[in-house]
C-alpha cells in the first residue's frame, strides 16, 4: 500500500520538483515555464498538504484552465482561451509532479480532460 507523505506542502514539493528539472539539465527557460505554470496551480487550489491533493483537484482545475481562465499574454489577445494542447500540456505536468510527490502515477487521461459531450 502507498502511504502518502504528510508535512509536505505544495509549495515545497514544486521546488523540488523545479530543483530536480534543473538537475536533469532542463533548459532554464522550460523550468521557469514549469514554474509559472505550477504558480498557477497554487493560486488556484491553494497552498496544501500535498497528501490531500486527488485526481478529482487536478481535473477540476483542468476544467477550470479550459472554461474560465483569463490567460494573461503579453502580447494582449487576453480574450483567446488556452488551447486544448495546453491545457493538456499542464495536465501532463502536474500528473508528473502529483505522482514524483506522491510516489505514483496519476490516472487522469485527455478523456478526463476532454469528456465526449
Amino acid at each position: 500500500m502507498n502511504q502518502r507523505p504528510t508535512g509536505l506542502n505544495v509549495t515545497k514539493a514544486i521546488t523540488g520538483f523545479l530543483q530536480y528539472k534543473s538537475a536533469e539539465g532542463l533548459s532554464p527557460v522550460t523550468v521557469t515555464g514549469y514554474e509559472h505554470d505550477l504558480k498557477l496551480w497554487i493560486e488556484y487550489q491553494g497552498d496544501r498538504d500535498v497528501a490531500e491533493v486527488e485526481t478529482t483537484h487536478i481535473l477540476a482545475y483542468l476544467n477550470y484552465l479550459r472554461t474560465d481562465y483569463v490567460p494573461r499574454r503579453i502580447t494582449g489577445n487576453n480574450d483567446k482561451k488556452l488551447s486544448p494542447k495546453t491545457v493538456y500540456n499542464e495536465g501532463l505536468l502536474l500528473q508528473f509532479n502529483y505522482g514524483l510527490t506522491m510516489g505514483k502515477r496519476s490516472t487522469v487521461g485527455v478523456q478526463d480532460i476532454y469528456p465526449s459531450e
